[in-house]
Formats: C-alpha cells, structure tokens, sequence
C-alpha cells in the first residue's frame, strides 16, 4: 500500500502514532493558490484516502472469510466421506445371520430405522435441483421443506404495511389447475 502524502506538523492517522510524521512531499511553491483552496484539498485527499484504506480491509476482510468458508466446506466434504466410510466398514462387520440361518429380530429392525433415517437425509441433499427453485420476473421462487408452505414454490417474504399493521407478504408460484 502506498505511503500517504502528510504535510508537516500533520499527524499520522492511519498508523495511529502519536510520532509527527516529517515532510514526505515539497514544500509549495510561492505562486500557489491560496491556503484555505490547499487545506480543503488536502482534506478531500485524506477522505479519498481514509475511503480507500477502509475499502482495501473490506476487501481483505470478504476474501478471508470466502477463504474460510472454503476451507470448512472442503473440511466437512472430506468429514462425510470419511463419515460414509466407516458407516460402510461397520455395515460390512456386522453378523446378519443368527444360528438358525435367519436375521435376528431386533438386527433388522435397527437397520430399517437408519436405512429411512439415511433416505430422509438423502432425500433432502438430493432435491437442490431444477425444480427447487425457479426465477420468474426477478423474482426468485424456492421450494419450501417446512412451514405453511411445505412442497410449495414461494419467494421470500417481504414486509408491507396495510392501515400501520406490519403483514408478511410470500409469493406462492404454482401450475394451473382447471376444476
């Protein structure tokens, strides 16, 4: 980043030091305008310049959390296959077959359970796709999961005011349907 510009006897601001910060550009010459035209352009370049060191750690600020939030998404993707992996090693290691040849009671009924647990799970990974969400007129329209609205495409709520009552407005997208 570049040094900024200080006249003398101006204080450092953007390092926050209380050090005077000496001379860093020419003194004006004699011809120049006048003091009050030069003191309000060197407050315009100070704002310029304080808007332009607040943008720059914005910047830096989104490109950290961005970077964070791929490294956790990387994190949890190597987490749910190490996760399936050992789900499909315990599968295989556990005896389906009692002595007399047929699965104990209690065994199968477990299975059933975490088999429907998994098809729920999976049932709401797989179903982010074309037909979860659609735009219509700049308006975006997603499929709801729970809620007054389970199965339905609706837009996201906005809030009207009608006779200084506060109502949540939804936009509920569906097909024709003829009685």
């Amino acid at each position: 980043m570049a040094k900024n510009l200080i006249r003398q006897g101006e204080w450092d601001m953007e390092a926050m030091s209380c050090v005077r910060v000496a001379a860093s550009r020419p003194t004006e010459p004699k011809h120049a305008t006048p003091r009050q035209t030069t003191g309000r352009t060197s407050l315009n370049n100070n704002a310029i310049e304080r808007t332009s060191a607040l943008a720059e750690r914005e910047i830096a600020r989104v490109e950290l959390a961005q970077e964070r939030a791929h490294l956790q998404a990387a994190n949890r993707e190597r987490a749910a296959a190490a996760a399936a992996q050992a789900a499909q090693a315990a599968a295989a290691n556990i005896p389906g077959v009692a002595v007399n040849g047929r699965q104990q009671l209690h065994e199968r009924d477990e299975m059933q359970r975490l088999n429907k647990v998994w098809a729920r799970q999976e049932s709401l990974r797989l179903r982010t796709n074309a037909e979860d969400a659609k735009m219509y007129a700049g308006v975006k329209y997603e499929r709801k999961t729970q809620g007054p609205f389970t199965g339905k495409l609706v837009s996201q709520g906005t809030i009207i005011n009608i006779d200084g009552e506060d109502y949540i407005e939804y936009r509920v997208l569906a097909k024709p349907s003829f009685f």
